[in-house]
């Protein structure tokens, strides 16, 4: 028997959805990752980079438990430091933005986003120099521990089901076993 796949956390699918919106949708063309360790070169630029950096998770509900999450999904957008660097990250900015603002449940990935603050620098040293815009949207998400994810599941047919009548005295006076027929289509 295999093992189960395992669940892609829904930061991972967060990531991975802003990297999809963007893909093509800049002047980074295809050189957007979902990582903040990939080493760029001055020959890669621009490109993008994205990663979460922080989460807050207040509980929203007790019984069943629910978490209102909201993650920071930080978008780097890396260009040449040359005397234009400025217009250049301004102008991928832009494209970023316009991309992630048309589409604020990032393709489903998240209930609702929002850019919140960005922060625009040099990065490297010496000749290896690149602008840097970190462009901070804050995502949306819930999540619902221990619930089981539905389409994991094998489609329900039969059920045992024990009555134990009072007073109860933990031997069951009634069993029953119900299947569900579903007719083919």
């Amino acid at each position: 028997m295999s093992p189960a796949p395992v669940a892609k956390h829904p930061r991972q699918l967060i990531r991975e959805a802003v990297v999809e919106l963007l893909t093509g949708a800049t002047d980074a063309g295809a050189r957007v990752w979902a990582s903040r360790m990939r080493h760029v070169s001055s020959r890669d630029l621009p490109a993008i980079g994205v990663y979460t950096t922080e989460e807050s998770s207040p509980l929203a509900d007790v019984s069943p438990r629910k978490y209102e999450r909201t993650v920071t999904v930080a978008v780097d957008c890396m260009v040449e430091a040359d005397e234009s660097v400025d217009d250049a990250l301004d102008a991928l900015a832009m494209q970023v933005e316009t991309a992630l603002m048309a589409d604020p449940t990032l393709g489903g990935a998240a209930l609702d986003s929002a850019l919140m603050r960005t922060s625009i620098g040099l990065v490297g040293e010496g000749r290896t120099q690149a602008g840097c815009a970190t462009l901070e949207f804050e995502a949306d998400y819930e999540t619902s521990p221990g619930l089981v994810d539905l389409d994991s599941l094998d489609d329900f047919a039969t059920a045992g089901v024990d009555y134990d009548l009072a007073p109860a005295d933990g031997t069951p006076e009634v069993q029953d076993v119900v299947t569900i027929f579903t007719p083919d289509p």
